[in-house]
């Protein structure tokens, strides 16, 4: 797991994703089942504070809204 104000890369501007995650539309995610989960997942390719290209999974309970408060990082 990483922290919600881990800083990425998107287009080349710093932003944490807590802040990025704002932007992400609900049609712009996926869902996930694992087991009786169901999450909305968003894949995010790119630069991290540290690395020149990763991959992170920006996830939300999906009964529960798209907020900074319900993200988690992966």
């Amino acid at each position: 797991m990483l922290k919600t104000n881990r800083i990425l890369y998107p287009n080349g501007i710093a932003v944490q994703a807590k802040e990025f995650a704002r932007y992400i539309e609900p049609n712009d995610t996926r869902f996930v089942t694992v087991g009786n989960e169901r999450d909305r997942v968003y894949r995010y390719e790119g630069a991290l504070n540290g690395l020149d290209d990763a991959v992170v999974r920006l996830a939300w309970k999906a009964d529960q809204p798209m907020t900074p408060e319900h993200l988690h990082c992966i």
